[in-house]
C-alpha cells in the first residue's frame, strides 16, 4: 500500500503503515500482498543504492570544486598585489616542478566531460561559488530523500512480518 510523495526532485512512493491487516489483504491472499510488499522493498532499496552513489559523487565533487575556489581566490589576491605566484605542480607521480605565474585576469576551469573554459577571475570565482551552493544544496536533497527512502525499508519491512505473522495466526485458527 503506497502512496506517491514528492521528495525533491525524485518521487519517492512512502510507504504506508498497515494499521488493519485484515482490511489490506480484503481481496486477495497473504501470499499476492507479500510479493507486493517485496516487490516495493527491492524497489526501495535500489533507489537507496542509487542515492547513496549520487552522494559518493557529490561528495566527492565538493572539495575539487572548493580547493578550485581556494585557487582562484589565491589567484585574485596575487592579482591585487601585483605580484607573481610561485607554485609546485604536479607532472606525474611522484614528480614536481616549480613555475612563476605572472598576474593574469583569467584562468581556464574543467566543466568535465572533457570541456575547458577560459574566465575571468572574478566570474570563475562567482560560477565556482555558485557550484559549492548547488553542490551543497544537492546534498541536503539527497540526504531527506535517503531518509525518506529507510524509513520507507523500516515500514516496508514491518508491514511484510505483519501480514506473514497475520497469515501464520489465521492458518492456526483454520487448523484449530
Amino acid at each position: 500500500m503506497a502512496a506517491d510523495a514528492q521528495a525533491g526532485p525524485i518521487t519517492v512512493p512512502t510507504a504506508q503503515f498497515i494499521r488493519n491487516v485484515d482490511d489490506f489483504l480484503a481481496g486477495r491472499t497473504p501470499e499476492a500482498a507479500i510479493q507486493a510488499l517485496d516487490n516495493n522493498y527491492r524497489n526501495y532499496r535500489l533507489i537507496e543504492q542509487n542515492l547513496l552513489q549520487s552522494k559518493a559523487r557529490l561528495m566527492g565533487k565538493l572539495p575539487e570544486i572548493q580547493k578550485a575556489e581556494d585557487a582562484v581566490a589565491l589567484l585574485i589576491r596575487k592579482r591585487e598585489a601585483e605580484q607573481e605566484l610561485l607554485v609546485d605542480f604536479a607532472i606525474s607521480d611522484q614528480v614536481y616542478a616549480k613555475a612563476k605565474v605572472p598576474v593574469t585576469d583569467s584562468v581556464n576551469l574543467w566543466l568535465g566531460a572533457n570541456v575547458m573554459l577560459e574566465y575571468p577571475l572574478d566570474e570563475a570565482r562567482d560560477l565556482l561559488a555558485q557550484n559549492i551552493k548547488n553542490c551543497k544544496a544537492n546534498l541536503k536533497q539527497n540526504q531527506q530523500d535517503l531518509e525518506l527512502v529507510k524509513d520507507s525499508i523500516t515500514t516496508t519491512e514491518v508491514s511484510i512480518a505483519r501480514v506473514y505473522n497475520h497469515d501464520v495466526s489465521q492458518r492456526r485458527t483454520r487448523k484449530s
